[in-house]
């Protein structure tokens, strides 16, 4: 677990996937994060495609807030030569849009432990 001082990175419980799955079928949410055409997902597809990014060698984790499960935040295409990798982020739970999240975002950026393999201050930019 990492601690900041607004949000708490942890590791995904089963029920983390219930909720994420509500959020990840909120059009609104889906459409604010671009990717992907939005479409309906299950529970059990939820989970699987977050196995399927550990499994890729992704590192994800969960973001707690107020002892909530409000989103999730994640390391991906990582960049060994660059030492550059991307960070996405996504805060689901509405009620914590736009009451200072951008810089919880970036929040998340300072409390990764330092000693990380990857540089990870040369490869992310936040914009709140």
């Amino acid at each position: 677990m990492l601690q900041g001082q607004q949000v708490l990175l942890r590791a995904f419980k089963l029920e983390d996937f219930q909720r994420q799955c509500e959020f990840s079928n909120d059009v609104e949410y889906e459409v604010i994060g671009g990717g992907d055409p939005w479409e309906p997902v299950s529970v059990a597809r939820v989970q699987a495609q977050f196995e399927e990014r550990i499994r890729q060698g992704e590192a994800h984790f969960a973001i707690e807030a107020d002892g909530q499960y409000i989103g999730s935040c994640g390391l991906f295409h990582f960049d060994q030569t660059a030492h550059t990798c991307e960070l996405g982020i996504g805060i689901g739970d509405k009620a914590y849009w736009g009451v200072a999240m951008g810089a919880t975002r970036c929040a998340c950026c300072s409390i990764m432990p330092s000693d990380c393999a990857i540089s990870i201050r040369s490869g992310w930019r936040c914009v709140a």
